[in-house]
């Protein structure tokens, strides 16, 4: 068969003397071209610094949260290697805060994290004070699976918005 297509492996050996051995147990083979994803309804960003939950989801993957305080971004990443067919399973989940929304490679510009957990993932972030005046940064997920693919082509990428200005008294 195909080597790309799913199948079996059995292998057998001959000695110089011409002795051959029997077909040892056959392994299955399992091609996985499926690239994991990210589940956008398990995000949140969590404020870490308060006594209570401070960090505000206003939809389409936009967060507001205050610069100066430390908060988790955290969610689960899942592979699925097709019908009927067992995954491979998540090897690397990696985060990218940068505000140039175009995430150039080797920039001044980012900050890269990883995780040890790479399905349920959480990223302790503790200082944007290093993006200086910008008013937003963004995030970009991206998770590979132990087959090699990716979701690099379509990574989940979220806009942080900074909200360092405390709400007007009434009537004031």
């Amino acid at each position: 068969g195909n080597l790309l297509d799913n199948g079996s492996l059995k292998v057998s050996g001959k000695d110089i003397a011409g002795n051959q051995s029997y077909a040892m147990q056959s392994i299955k083979l399992v091609k996985d071209i499926t690239a994991p994803a990210i589940d956008p309804a398990s995000i949140s960003i969590t404020d870490t610094s308060a006594s209570t939950t401070r960090a505000y989801s206003a939809g389409n993957n936009e967060y507001w949260v205050n610069k100066t305080k430390s908060f988790t971004i955290s969610g689960i990443s899942s592979d699925t290697a097709g019908e009927n067919i067992v995954s491979s399973g998540i090897a690397v989940t990696k985060l990218v805060i940068s505000s140039d929304s175009s995430f150039p490679e080797n920039s001044s510009t980012h900050t890269a994290y990883t995780t040890s957990d790479p399905m349920n993932w959480s990223f302790a972030v503790t200082d944007l004070n290093s993006f200086g005046t910008a008013s937003e940064v963004f995030a970009k997920i991206t998770t590979v699976d132990l087959a090699g693919n990716s979701n690099s082509q379509n990574p989940t990428i979220l806009t942080i918005k900074f909200d360092q200005i405390p709400p007007a008294k009434n009537g004031a």
